[in-house]
């Protein structure tokens, strides 16, 4: 049984999270069944209350109760891991790793951050040779430099380049038709098209956000165009440093300077509309960290105001 509305609305801790946001998380739940956010919702909205009520607004080191969740958390984060690797040429089989990272919106302050699969700081030096020739990387920090495509994620991103670029507000709609057929060269459509041969109608943006439709951020990141959505990227912190104190990549974000400087010297170099198309839905070359997607969370919650990340807080 997944999420629905009515029941992420009873949740007080999430009584402060607009309609989109709690539309996004229900479409994440509904493949998610066996997860904290699936199947074990009710015990994970009770435990996440408990830890947001008790963390709020305190800024020192997370409580035992939200280290506790969070745990809890990783712990699962390992098992899907393991669990993939097992079923040989199944979905997801090709998973070498995953990161977590959890941050306080208003300050920046880092509640987690961890990389599996790990190691034994306490005989490092001791195993190193060891652990370094070990399958998936444990040396790499994958929640600090492990850079991912961010997918539908980024929606948001071409949601709000929309609104400000004025190409959308509140109530726009956009008929939505399974497959973007604008250019000839590059027609790619929405999962539910594919699927199902069917589409998700005429729609507006929370809407569109709540089912993840990629017709509607096809047609909206093509009327916006790459240089608001970009814009809009890095005032979010994407593709940019956080300000953590340790070593990071910054990854970066899908434009024609960034496209120019991967394929310079190839004819893959020219940027054209169908890149923005895969852009505006999280692909093409957007590639961010975990910390940054926490940055980028963070910063939507905090109504627009980005911290620098702190793993310490002085």
């Amino acid at each position: 049984m997944a999420l629905t509305e009515e029941l992420l609305k009873k949740s007080e801790a999430l009584q402060g999270l607009t309609e989109p946001q709690i539309a996004a998380i229900v479409e994440l739940s509904k493949n998610d069944e066996d997860t904290v956010v699936g199947g074990k919702y009710r015990d994970f909205l009770n435990e996440f209350d408990t830890a947001i009520k008790e963390t709020s607004g305190v800024d020192k080191t997370t409580n035992e109760k939200t280290s506790s969740y969070l745990k809890r958390v990783l712990g699962e984060q390992k098992t899907t891991v393991e669990g993939l690797r097992a079923v040989p040429d199944g979905d997801g089989c090709d998973a070498e790793g995953a990161a977590v990272v959890a941050m306080v919106p208003g300050t920046g302050e880092v509640l987690v951050c961890a990389s599996y699969p790990t190691y034994d700081l306490s005989n490092l030096f001791e195993n190193y040779d060891e652990i370094s020739k070990q399958p998936y990387g444990p040396l790499l920090n994958r929640a600090l430099k492990g850079t991912y495509a961010p997918g539908s994620t980024f929606k948001i991103v071409t949601t709000i380049a929309g609104i400000e670029a004025g190409v959308i507000g509140r109530e726009t709609e956009i008929k939505t038709l399974g497959k973007f057929t604008k250019y000839k060269g590059y027609q790619p459509s929405c999962l539910r098209w594919r699927e199902y041969g069917y589409t998700h109608g005429t729609i507006d943006c929370r809407s569109a956000l709540m089912y993840s439709c990629n017709y509607f951020f096809y047609d909206l990141g093509d009327r916006v165009g790459i240089d608001k959505i970009d814009y809009v990227a890095k005032m979010l912190g994407l593709g940019e440093a956080t300000g953590v104190e340790l070593p990071e990549y910054i990854g970066h974000r899908s434009n024609p300077t960034t496209k120019g400087e991967l394929f310079a010297g190839t004819d893959q170099a020219g940027w054209y509309p169908a890149d923005t198309v895969m852009a505006a839905i999280g692909q093409s070359d957007n590639a961010f960290t975990p910390v940054q997607l926490a940055t980028y969370a963070a910063t939507i919650a905090n109504n627009g105001v980005r911290s620098s990340v702190k793993v310490k807080v002085k």
